[in-house]
């Protein structure tokens, strides 16, 4: 569907790599909105949205930017939703689509670290097979161990 200024609009979320050319404009916007507040994440989690990634990607909602995940090269995650998308399911299809892109990249971890204070994010690992370890300090890290490859 057109919007009245040209651009395509998609009424259902999807999955995007953010990385590429047409959607950096996005990138910026998004961790404006994310200023007022992270929500029981980490402050830092928003440089390490921008920093050095072997995949970054994000969900769009009629055309905007409302979840964001990076993943390093040594397979660390952050992943953030603004504060008024959260709850809507938007982080569970992010983490099935990193599950994914670990299982086509041989990926065989991922680990998101997070606040012990963030039950959302302890309770969204959970429902997705995620395990949490408390590295003291008020830290956990989420790991993802991707099922083993049949052979034979």
């Amino acid at each position: 569907m057109m919007s009245a200024l040209g651009r395509v609009t998609v009424p259902e979320p999807i999955v995007v790599a953010i990385d590429h050319p047409s959607l950096f404009g996005l990138v910026q916007p998004f961790l404006d909105a994310l200023e007022g507040g992270v929500d029981g994440t980490d402050t830092d989690v928003v440089a390490d949205l921008l920093g050095p990634a072997a995949a970054r990607f994000g969900m769009m909602l009629d055309g905007t930017l409302v979840a964001m995940a990076t993943v390093t090269a040594d397979a660390r995650i952050a992943m953030v939703a603004l504060a008024e998308h959260r709850g809507r399911g938007f982080g569970s299809r992010l983490l099935a689509h990193l599950a994914e892109w670990a299982r086509q990249e041989d990926v065989g971890r991922l680990v998101m670290p997070a606040s012990r204070r963030s039950r959302r994010v302890r309770m969204l690992a959970r429902r997705h097979g995620w395990t949490a370890v408390d590295m003291g300090s008020g830290r956990i890290d989420l790991f993802f161990d991707r099922p083993a490859r049949r052979t034979g």
